[in-house]
């Protein structure tokens, strides 16, 4: 039973003698704590439990000021990161969009930079210079000095080669791009190599020794005049032996021949002149200085500068005699080493044209021919039958091949 129910059953008097008794006590015992505690509430100090009071509200004040600052300092500081965060995506968003694709650019070749040795304004870009040496070497065919490149981002690059000079009127561009290092050309028929063409297949008769008294050169000839009248054809003289540059300048100041091209030959480790590298030089017959490139360690790198460097009037570029004496051995020799080292050095270009050749190759003919000069073997002209058979009859030629000019 509760101490509350006991209660009720004492107001109505029903509890026992001993249960009323005891209730009783409790009674009287709690009326006297009461009692005790009013006198001590008459002594208390009610004014200092108001202080108390007073000093507990300003501290519930201070505490609540605090709390509003603190609360003002985070919403700053989420407000200030929130800002921050932004502006950083932002960045991030502009670099991926902007920078990202030159710094990827970078790791790869760029045609469209400003080439070396050239004012920026000048229009000659990386590719152009690069089309220039290479073709001269490789391509005599297909010369091209003139390379125009649209940067897409990422090492990415679509390319447009003009035919700058045509000697039919028919013209010949060619499109592609450059996709990080690889070059895809959507017509590569046109813009053949020099190892892959038909340039002086013959060769493949060629003694070391360098005589070719075993071409047929009068069924050359016969084929030659069944030729078209008017057509324009590239036709490769083979010599019967190869020449020195002096001895060959003379060659064709005597018979008044006009080489477009002339392929060179290297003496091997045994002493004896082989085709090795299969290359040549270009004379400067026409040239419209666009790539006027002067670059020290290359001396006389372009046909441009070339001809801007030697030839200072028109009575200088007459032809044959003023013409070979102003482009000395020691000019050409220079001209051919510098196009054989600047296409080394730029060896991603090489491989971007599929030339398997290692790097330091060229570097080494390079040398060869500054140690022994230059030693021609054949060269190309450019001309229609009635200007190519003449030929059979000038001695030191072994043989002619013909194709067709583009």
């Amino acid at each position: 039973m509760t101490y509350k129910e006991l209660l009720a059953l004492y107001k109505e008097g029903r509890l026992k003698e001993d249960e009323r008794i005891q209730v009783e006590a409790d009674i009287e015992k709690h009326e006297a704590i009461g009692d005790y505690l009013m006198e001590q509430m008459d002594d208390y100090d009610f004014d200092s439990l108001n202080n108390i009071n007073e000093e507990e509200k300003d501290e519930t004040v201070e505490a609540d000021s605090f709390a509003k600052s603190v609360n003002s300092y985070i919403r700053k500081a989420f407000i200030k990161m929130g800002l921050i965060v932004g502006a950083v995506l932002l960045a991030a968003t502009l670099f991926v969009i902007f920078l990202l694709p030159k710094v990827v650019d970078s790791f790869y070749y760029n045609p469209g930079k400003t080439a070396a040795g050239t004012e920026k304004d000048a229009g000659i870009n990386q590719l152009s210079l690069d089309f220039a040496v290479y073709s001269e070497l490789f391509m005599p065919e297909n010369y091209r000095d003139k390379v125009i490149a649209e940067e897409e981002g990422e090492g990415n690059y679509s390319i447009y080669i003009p035919q700058t000079l045509s000697i039919t009127g028919n013209i010949a561009d060619v499109g592609g791009y450059i996709k990080k290092n690889k070059m895809t050309l959507y017509n590569s028929n046109i813009l053949k190599h020099y190892e892959s063409g038909l340039i002086m297949s013959q060769l493949a008769k060629v003694r070391t020794s360098y005589t070719f008294a075993d071409l047929d050169k009068a069924h050359a000839f016969s084929e030659i005049s069944n030729l078209n009248n008017d057509k324009f054809y590239n036709a490769y003289i083979t010599l019967d032996s190869a020449m020195s540059y002096d001895k060959f300048t003379d060659w064709c100041k005597k018979f008044d021949v006009c080489p477009e091209w002339c392929a060179i030959c290297v003496r091997n480790d045994a002493g004896e002149l082989s085709d090795e590298g299969r290359f040549g030089f270009k004379y400067p017959l026409m040239t419209f200085n666009a790539l006027n490139v002067n670059l020290t360690e290359y001396p006389y790198l372009t046909q441009d500068y070339l001809v801007d460097s030697t030839f200072h009037s028109e009575k200088d570029y007459s032809w044959p005699d003023d013409f070979f004496n102003t482009l000395t051995a020691d000019i050409m020799k220079q001209h051919v080493s510098s196009m054989l080292r600047y296409i080394d050095d730029n060896h991603i270009f090489l491989e971007m044209m599929e030339n398997n050749r290692p790097k330091g190759y060229y570097k080494g003919l390079a040398e060869k021919i500054e140690e022994q000069g230059l030693y021609i073997y054949g060269f190309m002209i450019i001309g229609q039958k009635d200007t190519i058979l003449p030929l059979k009859d000038i001695e030191h030629i072994a043989y002619v091949e013909t194709t067709p000019v583009q």
